[in-house]
């Protein structure tokens, strides 16, 4: 079913902007490494982390150091990684944990798991702080491609700084100029600052010889109206062939932990499409699509080959990467 509201809802929640705040992005695109920022943060900014990992699998060990000035009390968290199943192709991150410690290494906060669904685990975490530097520490294991968002939102004393959009443009699209075959997937990854209005995000592929289906799944950060934390509504992801028809368009999932998250699948033939999602940003926006081709160059044998290719969060079609990713044992946490 598709997610709807009101027009005087919609009105309502772009009538009333949210209190100026400044967020940072942190774009990765591997597994390992380790980031520090700057410039301290104030009461309601955000700390938004983006990670998509698409070449070899492997331990997840990323590490964000923060600090937080003068003013600032406390923070709240929300994340969702891709799971899906282990006989699978779409991306697939495991045993993740999210924790963030203190400039002595005490452990301040971590996260709890609130659900799996849709090929999604989200999970929430907070804690009160002290001005100071900080680490957000992510660990889990990369199956497959990993897919990845976690955003910190800070309270207390609001700083000076006004919001600056950066990030993914609301409305943009892409076309991939080589043709697809089964088992390679496909990525809307949008990361968007201080952009309101209607968000249209448009990938378009071709399918080649042998493509017979697909597998999609899709996560979008929807903390509360009176959160500062980012907020998209009102999201549709459809399917759409070369004569602009829509031949198919996501289930919505419902809302789990601060993440709404759907998926959908179908048989397709070989073909031009369009991926598109469309919804309206009130904040920032944290917007994850995935979709996997299926057919009969998908075999059920580990190390199958495939590709990746993404929109970033700086809104340019990044990279394709063959890689071989060998499956491995262990139940999902959550």
């Amino acid at each position: 079913m598709k997610r709807e509201m009101s027009c005087a809802a919609l009105l309502a929640a772009l009538a009333c902007p949210w209190a100026a705040a400044s967020t940072q992005i942190v774009d990765l695109t591997a597994l390992n490494s380790t980031t520090t920022l700057a410039v301290p943060f104030a009461g309601n900014e955000n700390l938004l982390v983006n990670t998509l990992a698409t070449g070899a699998p492997g331990a997840l060990s990323s590490t964000v150091v923060f600090t937080v000035g003068a003013g600032v009390t406390s923070f709240s968290g929300a994340a969702a990684w891709e799971v899906n199943t282990a006989g699978a192709l779409d991306p697939r991150l495991i045993g993740v944990n999210i924790d963030v410690f203190d400039a002595s290494n005490v452990l301040v906060a971590t996260d709890t798991v609130a659900g799996v669904a849709n090929g999604w685990a989200t999970s929430t975490l907070g804690a009160s702080l002290t001005p100071g530097t900080y680490r957000l520490v992510m660990t889990g294991t990369g199956v497959r491609a990993s897919s990845m968002d976690v955003s910190l939102s800070f309270s207390g004393t609001p700083g000076a700084a006004l919001p600056a959009p950066s990030g993914t443009p609301l409305l943009q699209s892409s076309t991939l100029a080589a043709p697809l075959a089964a088992g390679d997937t496909v990525f809307i990854d949008t990361t968007s600052v201080a952009r309101t209005g209607a968000l249209r995000q448009e990938l378009t592929f071709t399918a080649g010889a042998g493509v017979t289906g697909f597998t999609s799944q899709a996560a979008w950060e929807v903390t509360g109206a009176a959160a500062t934390g980012p907020r998209l509504i009102g999201v549709n992801v459809d399917l759409v062939d070369s004569f602009n028809n829509v031949v198919f368009s996501d289930l919505f999932g419902g809302i789990v932990g601060e993440f709404a998250l759907s998926s959908f699948s179908g048989a397709i033939a070989p073909g031009t499409y369009t991926l598109v999602a469309t919804g309206t940003a009130v904040r920032d926006v944290f917007l994850d699509v995935s979709l996997t081709l299926t057919g009969n160059a998908v075999t059920a044998v580990p190390e199958p080959e495939t590709y990746a290719l993404m929109i970033g969060g700086l809104g340019a079609l990044a990279f394709a990467v063959r890689r071989r990713a060998s499956r491995r044992a262990g139940a999902d946490r959550g």
